[in-house]
């Protein structure tokens, strides 16, 4: 069977409004810099008019900003588009299986293929020689032994879910660093000993004991970890 068919086909059902919610939150993942891709989708309207576009945000009133593909979607301009919730009868959400982490709530993976020109993940090998960077790194910056390490019971030996591993060690690290920075931010930074990632059920940041646990799943790729924006709200939340 067509792998991206098979994906297309277990898509879960699910209510238009936390859809549309968690295609917003993707928007802003991508407005923060992440490697994510934004569906295109077409609204069905109830007045049977349709709207082709790219979620941008959904409030918690119900309204909702799409950015207007125009009449060329390849070359989009800067329409803003304002919508009540309520007037939407229909969503579909177009080339599905590549946003199928996204539209599963993180029960499906998307296709597998090649990052476009980012090269191949790294090998366990490479990530381990990046831990002792970045262990130097935080104990500098911090002033203590704090060790950034990888729990690699569960974790894949190869492959793009080391890519998402990667980003996630990077991105915590800075958002560590960035916090270091502060007096109170270096202070609980430096009760910590350990700073360890691992796969886990769901992405999630919990404290145990003087380690701070970061956990993804992994073979999901972004959808299946935390944003740096999300990182450091569970940073300050668990410190």
């Amino acid at each position: 069977m067509d792998p991206k068919l098979d994906i297309l086909q277990r898509l879960p059902p699910r209510p238009l409004s936390r859809l549309l919610g968690d295609l917003a939150a993707l928007r802003q993942r991508a407005a923060a810099g992440e490697s994510v891709s934004v569906p295109l989708t077409t609204l069905h309207l109830r007045t049977g008019r349709d709207v082709v576009g790219w979620v941008v945000a959904l409030d918690q009133a119900g309204w909702l900003l799409v950015h207007g593909a125009g009449p060329d979607p390849r070359q989009p301009g800067y329409d803003a588009v304002y919508l009540p919730l309520a007037a939407v009868e229909a969503l579909t959400v177009h080339d599905a299986p590549a946003a199928a982490p996204f539209l599963s709530e993180g029960r499906l993976a998307a296709p597998e293929q090649p990052a476009p020109g980012l090269g191949p993940p790294p090998s366990r090998l490479e990530l381990k020689r990046k831990l002792a960077e970045h262990t130097n790194a935080l104990r500098a910056a911090v002033g203590s032994s704090l060790s950034v390490e990888v729990e690699w019971s569960g974790v894949a030996a190869e492959g793009e879910a080391l890519r998402t591993l990667d980003r996630l060690i990077e991105d915590t690290v800075k958002v560590a660093m960035e916090l270091a920075k502060d007096e109170m931010g270096r202070s609980a930074l430096g009760r910590l000993t350990r700073l360890c990632f691992g796969e886990g059920s769901s992405p999630d940041v919990r404290l145990d004991g003087t380690a701070v646990l970061v956990v993804a799943r992994l073979a999901l790729g972004v959808a299946g970890r935390l944003g740096r924006s999300q990182l450091k709200e569970a940073l300050e939340r668990v410190l």
